[in-house]
Protein backbone atom coordinates (compact mmCIF):
# COMPACT_ATOMS: atom_id res chain seq x y z
CA UNK A 1 0.00 0.00 0.00
CA UNK A 2 1.23 3.31 -0.55
CA UNK A 3 0.81 6.36 2.08
CA UNK A 4 -1.08 8.77 -0.35
CA UNK A 5 -3.24 11.34 1.15
CA UNK A 6 -6.61 9.95 -0.74
CA UNK A 7 -8.72 12.92 1.14
CA UNK A 8 -7.35 15.37 -2.34
CA UNK A 9 -9.68 13.12 -4.57
CA UNK A 10 -13.19 13.71 -3.39
CA UNK A 11 -14.53 17.09 -2.31
CA UNK A 12 -17.96 18.09 -1.66
CA UNK A 13 -17.57 21.19 -3.88
CA UNK A 14 -16.93 19.07 -7.11
CA UNK A 15 -18.17 15.58 -7.51
CA UNK A 16 -17.59 13.80 -3.88
CA UNK A 17 -21.27 13.05 -1.86
CA UNK A 18 -21.25 12.36 1.85
CA UNK A 19 -22.97 9.39 3.08
CA UNK A 20 -23.96 8.87 6.84
CA UNK A 21 -23.03 5.03 7.55
CA UNK A 22 -23.36 3.57 10.97
CA UNK A 23 -20.86 3.30 13.32
CA UNK A 24 -18.82 5.62 11.03
CA UNK A 25 -20.66 9.04 11.47
CA UNK A 26 -20.69 11.25 8.03
CA UNK A 27 -18.22 9.43 5.01
CA UNK A 28 -17.18 11.67 2.05
CA UNK A 29 -16.75 9.65 -1.11
CA UNK A 30 -18.20 8.58 -4.91
CA UNK A 31 -21.22 7.50 -5.34
CA UNK A 32 -22.09 5.13 -8.60
CA UNK A 33 -25.15 3.97 -9.75
CA UNK A 34 -24.48 1.06 -11.60
CA UNK A 35 -27.02 0.15 -14.08
CA UNK A 36 -27.35 -2.63 -16.85
CA UNK A 37 -29.87 -4.57 -18.98
CA UNK A 38 -28.46 -7.93 -20.18
CA UNK A 39 -29.93 -10.79 -22.09
CA UNK A 40 -33.35 -8.73 -21.01
CA UNK A 41 -32.65 -8.53 -17.21
CA UNK A 42 -32.68 -5.34 -15.79
CA UNK A 43 -29.90 -5.03 -12.68
CA UNK A 44 -28.43 -1.98 -10.01
CA UNK A 45 -25.51 -2.22 -8.67
CA UNK A 46 -25.26 0.96 -6.19
CA UNK A 47 -22.14 1.17 -4.96
CA UNK A 48 -20.36 3.58 -2.49
CA UNK A 49 -16.39 4.31 -2.85
CA UNK A 50 -14.05 5.79 -0.30
CA UNK A 51 -10.94 5.80 1.68
CA UNK A 52 -10.42 2.81 3.37
CA UNK A 53 -9.06 4.03 6.95
CA UNK A 54 -12.61 6.20 6.60
CA UNK A 55 -14.79 3.02 7.66
CA UNK A 56 -12.39 0.39 9.20
CA UNK A 57 -13.22 -3.03 9.51
CA UNK A 58 -16.88 -2.23 8.41
CA UNK A 59 -19.28 -5.52 8.02
CA UNK A 60 -21.89 -6.70 5.13
CA UNK A 61 -25.60 -5.26 6.29
CA UNK A 62 -24.11 -1.66 7.86
CA UNK A 63 -26.30 0.80 7.05
CA UNK A 64 -25.63 3.62 4.63
CA UNK A 65 -27.93 6.71 3.43
CA UNK A 66 -27.23 8.71 0.92
CA UNK A 67 -27.55 12.09 2.15
CA UNK A 68 -28.27 13.89 -1.32
CA UNK A 69 -31.76 11.62 -1.34
CA UNK A 70 -32.17 10.14 1.91
CA UNK A 71 -32.11 6.80 0.84
CA UNK A 72 -30.71 3.98 3.03
CA UNK A 73 -28.69 0.84 1.52
CA UNK A 74 -27.37 -2.30 3.25
CA UNK A 75 -23.65 -2.74 2.83
CA UNK A 76 -23.63 -5.80 0.64
CA UNK A 77 -20.22 -6.60 -0.06
CA UNK A 78 -16.70 -4.67 0.78
CA UNK A 79 -14.09 -4.82 -1.93
CA UNK A 80 -10.80 -2.90 -1.26
CA UNK A 81 -8.79 -2.22 -3.84
CA UNK A 82 -5.64 -2.58 -1.39
CA UNK A 83 -4.19 1.00 -2.39
CA UNK A 84 -6.55 2.34 0.53
CA UNK A 85 -9.51 2.57 -1.52
CA UNK A 86 -12.42 0.16 -0.95
CA UNK A 87 -15.89 -0.14 -2.90
CA UNK A 88 -18.94 -0.60 -0.56
CA UNK A 89 -21.61 -2.23 -2.99
CA UNK A 90 -24.74 -1.73 -2.09
CA UNK A 91 -28.55 -2.76 -1.67
CA UNK A 92 -31.36 -0.60 -1.53
CA UNK A 93 -33.22 -0.86 1.89
CA UNK A 94 -35.53 2.36 1.92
Amino acid sequence: MFDEDLSEFVHDDEHAETATITGFGNVLGIWRDGYAETLEMESSDPRFECAASAVPAIAQRTALTRVKTGLTYAVASVEPDGHGWVALVLEETS
